[in-house]
């Protein structure tokens, strides 16, 4: 059991099956809770249950029970996330691939692999990504507690030969900040140029072949000889679906989420490297004024860890809530002017009737004119502009998130030691005026930096 708890740690995804006669006895439902806990105890986002030999059941009302019983793991907060508990026959379903039929138990099982493959490809991104999110608001949150702790067990009387030394740490707290935006920019920079790069080589290197090829495959209900316009339509429609489908499976998935992972892992060490030299300094100015604040520090920084931070980006969705991705759900949707359809439709009439294109191929005919007059409405300059602006401030709401993070952070300490001033000047009044001076100005100088993020 140890063992198993252990591997299910860098498990992608775990198929947990149980028999629908004996549905989740104890000792399953001790495994669950086990699973659940080595999760910190919260709702198992990538566990699939599954219940096999439902052939077995006798009647709908054992059925029922069955299904009721295992859905309240997830009303039990066992499990959480969209189709999850599936209900098969292996055998049956097995015994309906082997005689090439099919039957109720093989579409239930073809329809969890659908979904289970949907998960490893496109959901586990997210997930993994919004499990970072919430790593990173625990880490900031703990911070914010851990320093406030600190300072409250600091000497309040702090020497004045120190206070310089603490107003430079601020100065220095706001110069990495500085350097974490300066890379942060160049980074989004590269980032950019090479996405769009690559972006524009994708629509030179066989895009409009790829969807034509496409087109032959494509179907309608309609008939070639009296719902020619329908046709068209139809064709239109399937052009918009392929051209969408062609770019997420050629270019983001391949192209684009490795790239920003690169980018991303890059930037993020040299965060941590900045955190690292910052800790160091505190841990100096701890010597000095004999407190501990570098220790709190320290150990919240531990948990900034590099690689946890850009996994997201081998999975599924990119960035914050997959916005690279979601990007290209605004390429528009095209339609073709009146006088091209009717063009379209001219050339299928004296193409049959010069007998070079026979009426059963009409559809055929009109896919391709349509994707050809489609392809010409997507490349045309203001279009692919839209789109380049589109990919451009996605990735830079990517990349701005990193400083955002790390400022907030920095931004806190600043505070912090700002409150330790403040104290210290309410005891020494007269000094109290040059202290607020140069704070405010380190924390403006801080805060003019900050704004363009």
């Amino acid at each position: 059991t140890e063992i198993t708890l252990r591997l299910l740690q860098d498990t992608d995804a775990i198929i947990f099956t149980s028999n629908a006669g004996q549905l989740l006895n104890q000792g399953e439902k001790d495994a669950l809770n086990n699973i659940k806990q080595r999760n910190g105890n919260k709702p198992l986002e990538n566990l699939f249950l599954v219940v096999n030999f439902m052939d077995n059941l006798d009647s709908d009302e054992e059925t029922q029970g069955v299904q009721d019983k295992a859905n309240k793991v997830t009303r039990d907060g066992l499990i959480s996330g969209n189709d999850r508990i599936h209900f098969i026959s292996a055998k049956l379903a097995l015994k309906a691939i082997v005689n090439n039929s099919t039957n109720e138990y093989l579409d239930s099982f073809k329809h969890f692999t659908k979904v289970l493959e949907s998960f490893l490809t496109d959901e586990i991104g997210l997930l993994v990504l919004q499990s970072t999110s919430q790593k990173l608001n625990e880490l900031t949150q703990k911070c914010i507690s851990d320093l406030h702790h600190a300072i409250n067990n600091v000497d309040r009387d702090i020497d004045p030969a120190c206070r310089k030394e603490i107003l430079e740490k601020i100065g220095e707290s706001s110069g990495r900040f500085v350097s974490i935006c300066k890379e942060v920019k160049v980074a989004g920079e590269r980032a950019k140029t090479s996405a769009l790069e690559s972006w524009r080589g994708n629509i030179n290197g066989g895009l409009k072949n790829r969807i034509i090829e496409a087109s032959d495959k494509w179907t309608t209900v309609h008939n070639p000889i009296f719902s020619r316009n329908k046709l068209v339509n139809d064709a239109i429609q399937e052009f918009n679906k392929t051209l969408n489908a062609d770019i997420k499976e050629v270019w983001i998935d391949k192209v684009l989420k490795p790239l920003l992972m690169g980018e991303l892992e890059l930037l993020d060490r040299k965060i941590k490297k900045e955190f690292k030299a910052l800790d160091l300094s505190f841990a100096i100015l701890d010597e000095t004024v004999g407190s501990n604040f570098g220790h709190e520090i320290s150990l919240n920084l531990q948990d900034f860890d590099v690689s946890f931070i850009a996994a997201f980006a081998g999975g599924g969705a990119v960035g914050g809530g997959g916005a690279v991705a979601a990007a290209f759900f605004l390429i528009p949707a095209f339609t073709l002017a009146p006088a091209i359809i009717a063009g379209i439709l001219a050339a299928v009439v004296v193409a049959a009737l010069s007998g070079t294109k026979a009426t059963i191929d009409a559809y055929k005919y009109i896919a391709k004119k349509v994707c050809e007059e489609c392809f010409k409405e997507f490349s045309k300059e203001e279009v692919q502009e839209q789109i380049e602006q589109e990919i451009k401030k996605s990735i830079d709401e990517l990349f701005v998130n990193r400083a955002k993070i790390a400022g907030d952070l920095i931004k806190q300490i600043i505070s912090e030691w700002e409150n330790r001033l403040e104290l210290e000047e309410r005891k020494q009044q007269e000094s109290g005026d040059r202290l607020r001076s140069l704070i405010s100005g380190k924390k403006q100088e801080f805060e003019n930096t900050l704004k363009p993020y």
